[in-house]
């Protein structure tokens, strides 16, 4: 996939940096991403019922983004 090599690429510049960790599987870690946005917007109704406030102003989704970009870097610094 296009998409795992570029994947790739970035970890292995973040590696030689000595910014990122040793062993990330590429496709694993898009796997996570995609995930992170897929189920806060696939179930962003339940959600903003279950927890009283709308999931989707450009507040809330700018907080998400924010909150994913930590989770998924935090991921993969060393």
């Amino acid at each position: 996939s296009p998409l795992v090599e570029m994947l790739r690429g970035i970890l292995k510049r973040g590696e030689q940096r000595g910014l990122f960790r040793r062993g990330v599987d590429p496709a694993q870690l898009y796997i996570s991403i995609a995930g992170e946005g897929y189920f806060y917007l696939s179930n962003r109704y339940t959600l903003s019922r279950i927890f009283g406030r709308d999931l989707m102003t450009k507040a809330a989704l700018a907080t998400r983004a924010r909150h994913n970009r930590r989770m998924i870097l935090d991921a993969v610094r060393r």
